[in-house]
């Protein structure tokens, strides 16, 4: 674009000057709320997306994927949620296990030196013990493994839950950025248009060449703003497969909506919830409850154990006759071990107690920490809406009247263009301020649900909201 005016053009007649004027201000009052569908690329946009008619979604998505579809995929893809759910399966097949009494022993002995007694030798023996752990050992065993696996659940929930956030993250900057470039590309249209219009009024002799100077700057600017948001695309597209567990060779589609804002606790409430389904909280108070049982069984340690069995003879011929000749003896019997290292039975108490110490103090600071963050968090999340509020509904309509009231004085001469070009980059401040808190609320809403455990797309399985392993085991 040539900088140097040329006043070859013949002067402009009002009606062209009205008409230009007011069709940028018909296209600056073109504002799409960032909650509907993306605009398409224009014809401006590279001739390597246009001519293939954009990019083509992954087979695993539809053709205009959602939040959802993204998560739904990532759950089922992501090795970090399928080993934290194996490591929940492997606990909960450990706990159906414990508890169960030690498999029973079946002896066998040879006499290499028989034993003669009245009824013939004694030649060989078969014999079949089981142990029997003192009472309420086993339980205990038991609702130690139950509280485990439950445990185990809630990391398996803390992992989906921190993969659904990093999803709404990158696919929230996905979409802030598909609106900046369409707010962006609508202005470089208004630009151009704008500079026409100075073009003809300074070959009319209306307008100074500081005028068409400061257009032209602009306009050179919000090219290159706007290839620097292009330029943008393929890297946070690729950020969202990479959460998502795409393969990244392809541009993703614009993300066609945000989601739609949810009630969110606060106060009292909020801390109520948290304390109910976080999943850090909730894994550490199964891990309360296992050292308990823990506990509970070190104590149960230093009682003995049972052992029941009996021992069948097989005894031979008597060498005279008699009666009973041959007959094969059954032996009932009956032991205890003797739990005579008092030292070890109490280091074992004394660590099963400081075990459930830990865990308590590992409780309470967690509560404390998780409790500061959901305040911040719900700050964050009402600052966001706070400021979606503002620019919606005054900052946004105040910056158009500004323009349409600067394009009307520089009309008629009663402005000068400075005014004019200061009032359009307000309206783009504003509209980019509005899609960035849009943006921005989604992505608190997440974190918030996120601390509170609300994975509103899990499977009613996954909720944490089912009955625990250890209320069904003890």
């Amino acid at each position: 674009m040539s900088l140097r005016p040329t006043r070859s053009s013949p002067p402009p007649s009002q009606p062209l000057v009205r008409a230009a004027v007011a069709a940028l201000l018909a296209l600056s009052a073109c504002v799409v709320p960032l909650e509907t569908r993306a605009a398409e690329t224009s014809a401006s946009t590279s001739a390597a997306e246009t001519s293939g008619g954009g990019p083509e979604p992954s087979a695993a998505l539809p053709a205009d994927p959602l939040l959802e579809d993204y998560v739904t995929h990532a759950a089922e893809a992501s090795p970090s949620v399928r080993a934290a759910e194996a490591r929940w399966d492997a606990a909960v097949e450990h706990a159906s296990s414990v508890g169960a009494l030690p498999d029973p022993i079946l002896t066998y002995g040879y006499y290499i030196e028989s034993v003669e007694t009245r009824v013939g030798p004694q030649e060989q023996k078969f014999g079949l013990k089981q142990k029997l752990p003192w009472f309420g050992k086993l339980s205990s065993k038991r609702r130690a493994a139950a509280a485990g696996a439950d445990a185990s659940h809630e990391r398996y929930r803390a992992a989906r839950l921190a993969l659904v956030y990093d999803v709404t993250e990158a696919y929230c900057e996905y979409a802030y950025l598909a609106r900046a470039v369409e707010i962006s590309e609508r202005r470089l249209g208004l630009l151009l248009g704008l500079e026409e219009v100075v073009r003809t009024k300074y070959s009319a002799g209306s307008a100074s060449y500081a005028d068409l100077m400061k257009a032209q700057i602009t306009l050179a600017k919000a090219e290159s703003d706007l290839d620097a948001l292009r330029d943008l695309r393929a890297p946070l597209s690729a950020a969202l497969a990479a959460v998502a567990y795409l393969p990244d060779e392809q541009l993703l589609p614009w993300p066609t909506a945000l989601p739609e804002p949810r009630p969110v606790p606060t106060g009292d409430a909020a801390r109520a919830e948290l304390a109910e389904s976080n999943p850090e909280l909730l894994a550490n108070d199964h891990e309360v409850d296992a050292a308990l049982a823990s506990l509970t069984f070190a104590e149960r340690s230093q009682f003995p154990d049972l052992v029941l069995g009996f021992d069948y003879i097989v005894t031979g011929d008597a060498v005279m006759p008699v009666d009973d000749s041959g007959k094969d003896p059954i032996v009932a019997t009956a032991a205890i071990n003797l739990p005579l290292w008092f030292g070890a039975t109490r280091a074992a108490v004394k660590e099963a107690e400081a075990r459930r110490a830990a865990a308590l103090e590992t409780r309470d600071d967690l509560e404390k920490k998780f409790e500061a963050r959901v305040e911040m968090a719900l700050y964050r999340l009402g600052d966001a809406e706070r400021k979606v509020e503002l620019y919606s509904a005054r900052l946004v309509p105040m910056a158009r009247q500004s323009l349409s009231a600067a394009e009307a004085a520089y009309e008629a001469g009663s402005s000068d263009f400075d005014a004019l070009i200061a009032a359009e980059e307000t309206l783009l401040e504003f509209e980019l301020s509005l899609a960035r808190a849009l943006a921005d609320r989604a992505q608190r809403e997440a974190g918030v649900d996120r601390l509170l455990g609300r994975d509103l797309a899990a499977p009613a399985s996954d909720t944490g909201e089912g009955d625990d392993l250890e209320e069904n085991n003890s």
